[in-house]
């Protein structure tokens, strides 16, 4: 069985890829999550073998999500989104295939296909994906995201990474 983490912003497009995914009796859902930061925190907790990625998420899209991943960490990628114009970008980052709303089963069952021979030939996924513009960081029990052009100085220290940035 594989470990499946589906990240979409909208909660029906998530029940909706889990009950496809469950019917394959191919996965295990390791999670849902509603946004890239969510995803973050799961896939490093999770390890989740697939990612089932929506391109089009608000503050933080599908392509910067994989930017933050360590390589070390990274799943397999299939977008499943409402869009086919991001498919070429998808596949010049690496994913392993590219799936549109709404996902048909018979679409789905040559994806299930193309991963199985991914994970016999075994190795990890590797993308390229684009700079990262924002940083996602702790204030107040808040998470903040700080352009990455703004930070000056960046110091790891015993309770984690400090950002000074000017305001």
């Amino acid at each position: 069985m594989m470990r499946a983490l589906i990240v979409d912003d909208e909660i029906y497009a998530r029940e909706e890829m889990e009950t496809l995914l469950k019917e394959t009796g191919e996965f295990t859902i390791a999670g849902k999550c509603a946004n890239a930061l969510e995803a973050m925190q799961a896939i490093k907790r999770e390890k989740p073998d697939v990612l089932f990625l929506d391109v089009q998420m608000p503050v933080i899209n599908g392509f910067e999500l994989l930017s933050m991943i360590d390589e070390a960490a990274m799943p397999w990628v299939v977008f499943v989104t409402a869009y086919d114009e991001y498919a070429l970008k998808a596949f010049e980052e690496n994913a392993l295939d590219y799936l549109l709303k709404p996902v048909e089963k018979g679409r789905l069952a040559k994806t299930v296909e193309k991963l199985k021979r991914r994970s016999a030939e075994g190795g990890r996924p590797v993308f390229a994906g684009p700079a990262i513009q924002q940083v996602p960081c702790i204030h107040s029990s808040k998470i903040k995201l700080i352009n990455t052009a703004k930070i000056e100085f960046v110091r790891s220290g015993e309770t984690g990474v400090h950002v000074i940035s000017p305001a």
